[in-house]
């Protein structure tokens, strides 16, 4: 069954090489994928967030930095090591990949991970923007594929992590939301107390 998965996803690779490469999506692609090109849009995106957001901004600020670090961590310095999966380009040696890549090990893709973990934590917390985020996650992973860097596997495999990293990030904050809310009652009344015995004994 493993062997079977393996050949079909080797397979999904070269017919993307082979039969969906276009002068357009060649230029296009790298772009997409180079996380050089979009550092400042990035920045002015997170930068608005803080500002203009609220609170509820600034925090959702707070978490896509951590979610970042997360999914990014466990990707290159655990799973990657783990794994020690060769590049695809490595393993079919006519293939030109259309960008650099880091030699070493291909799953599980950290772009994959990165952004997924990013757009999931985003969409939940920003509902409406779900379907552009969804897209953007799933446009930046194909880019991956396309420009020969990475299997579809690999694709899946970070998809998955990028998730299950916005899940337990989320799930840390509400339950640190719930404990701060189920407290400030007890600290109002407290607050309040002292400032009656103040009054009764001037």
């Amino acid at each position: 069954m493993l062997n079977t998965l393996i050949s079909l996803d080797k397979k999904i690779f070269i017919f993307i090489q082979e039969y969906l490469h276009t002068q357009f999506f060649d230029f296009l692609m790298p772009i997409i994928t180079n996380f050089d090109y979009w550092k400042i849009p990035i920045v002015l995106f997170l930068l608005s967030l803080a500002i203009w957001g609220g609170k509820k901004g600034r925090i959702v600020v707070g978490l896509v930095l951590l979610v970042f670090i997360l999914s990014d961590q466990l990707s290159v310095n655990v799973f990657k090591p783990f794994f020690s999966r060769a590049r695809p380009y490595i393993i079919f040696p006519n293939i030109s990949p259309l960008v650099e890549s880091a030699p070493k090990y291909s799953f599980p893709s950290t772009h994959a991970s990165n952004i997924f973990a990013v757009m999931t934590l985003l969409s939940y917390y920003y509902r409406k923007f779900l379907p552009l985020n969804l897209f953007i996650a799933c446009i930046v992973s194909f880019s991956r594929i396309y420009v020969g860097v990475h299997y579809p596997s690999d694709i899946v495999a970070g998809a998955i992590l990028g998730i299950a990293c916005a899940s337990l990030v989320i799930g840390i904050e509400i339950l640190v939301s719930k404990k701060i809310k189920s407290r400030s009652p007890a600290i109002q009344s407290s607050t309040i107390i002292k400032a009656d015995n103040w009054k009764s004994n001037k």
